[in-house]
């Protein structure tokens, strides 16, 4: 009687995802509404997040509750909102490559961590996990693993920084990659690259960084700010607003009440200036000797991080902001050469390979390796493209199977 129940409810779930699959595309124009989609997501995410069993989850007050957010409108289709539906339809999903299917549509730059951790428990496919681990560093290039090469301890640039050695298998048919040291906490590289008007680089470096934002340093007047609100904030002034209300919606859903409270603050400035009741409040960008100061922090700090190629490349990229740039890529070149003499001790290691360039024992240049900024051109889809790869695979091996 008991599956039979359960049954029913799975069938009357898809009958009504049908009839709403034509969902309503247009963007939301008035706050109240945007808030009552925002609060409804946000209550729905509370109860169906990927730890919950199916059998809790399956009761037509969950079920209304779901379909109500799918008519709801929304601001440019978003993409979180999606994801938690997939979760939900994921719960009538008896094979893994209908869950990964379900999932497909919602992954985007704007909800991309998420977005794997929830398929990573949902979805114990070792093909899955090794895909999205080899592809993951591509769009997050220093997310996967921080530590740092030993470092002598007068340099005052690597004081109370985390050292140690790590071996990581990527990919699996290449032996150990190298990686690098934990972010400070006494700097903010995301607030650094906002104070100075890169707000396209400030977002990008915020999802990069996410554990480390300290929201007590955030530039605005908020009682709390989520690493995806300041993410938010600066995508939206970057001229992408789409993308910046895909953050905002992150972090009104998917953190908790004081991130819903400050995100509908800064949901109504910006239904306000797109409506033109208002401008968007100007936000000061650093000039003079403070600018310089900055993007020569922001140089050193990934020259204490051990990602010298990135700091000579950010050097390189804004030549006209530093006094000497010559003579400061140079610099880092060759500490990074030193650090890189020190470290590579054949009895550690039987191969040394850092992105992609093999330092040892192939004694390729070192001065070659290029540590690319978060979410390169292209890099979403790419990874679309190979999930979808295993999702077919998997599906035939389900067949095959039966």
């Amino acid at each position: 009687m008991k599956f039979k129940i359960i049954l029913f409810v799975l069938l009357f779930n898809l009958f009504v995802s049908f009839c709403f699959s034509q969902d309503t595309k247009n963007d939301i124009k008035d706050f109240d509404e945007f808030q009552k989609t925002m609060s409804l997501a946000h209550e729905i995410w509370q109860i169906i997040r990927p730890q919950s069993s199916s059998e809790q989850l399956l009761n037509q007050k969950l079920i209304a509750k779901v379909n109500e957010l799918r008519t709801r409108p929304k601001i440019n289709n978003d993409v979180t909102v999606s994801m938690i539906i997939a979760r939900f339809d994921s719960l009538s999903s008896f094979s893994a490559s209908d869950v990964i299917n379900k999932f497909q549509d919602s992954l985007s730059v704007s909800n991309v961590i998420d977005w794997v951790d929830i398929v990573k428990l949902l979805v114990k496919d070792r093909q899955l996990l090794d895909t999205i681990n080899k592809n993951e560093v591509n769009l997050l290039p220093l997310k996967a693993v921080c530590n740092t090469f030993p470092k002598k301890s007068s340099d005052n640039l690597y004081l109370n920084i985390l050292q140690q050695w790590v071996r990581y298998p990527f990919p699996t048919d290449s032996p150990y990659r190298l990686f690098f040291c934990e972010y400070s906490t006494t700097d903010n590289l995301p607030l650094a690259f906002e104070k100075i008007g890169l707000y396209d680089m400030a977002w990008r470096i915020q999802m990069e960084d996410e554990k480390q934002y300290h929201h007590q340093h955030y530039s605005h007047d908020f009682e709390y700010c989520s690493y995806y609100l300041a993410a938010a904030n600066n995508a939206y002034r970057s001229g992408n607003k789409k993308l910046g209300w895909s953050f905002l919606t992150n972090a009104a859903v998917l953190e908790d009440k004081r991130s819903f409270k400050q995100a509908m603050k800064l949901a109504k400035i910006w239904i306000d200036v797109e409506a033109g009741k208002i401008k968007l409040p100007e936000q000061k960008i650093l000039t003079g000797e403070e600018r310089k100061k900055t993007f020569l922090l922001i140089a050193r700090s990934y020259q204490a991080r051990n990602i010298h190629p990135r700091a000579w490349m950010f050097v390189n990229e804004h030549k006209n902001e530093f006094d000497n740039p010559s003579m400061l890529i140079k610099e880092i070149q060759d500490d990074w050469l030193e650090v890189l003499r020190s470290v590579i001790v054949p009895a550690f290691y039987e191969k040394v390979v850092w992105f992609g360039v093999e330092l040892y024992p192939t004694k390729n240049d070192p001065l070659s390796i290029n540590v690319p900024w978060p979410f390169p051109e292209g890099s979403i889809d790419k990874l679309k493209a190979k999930i979808q790869e295993v999702a077919d695979k998997i599906k035939e091996e389900e067949k095959d199977g039966l």
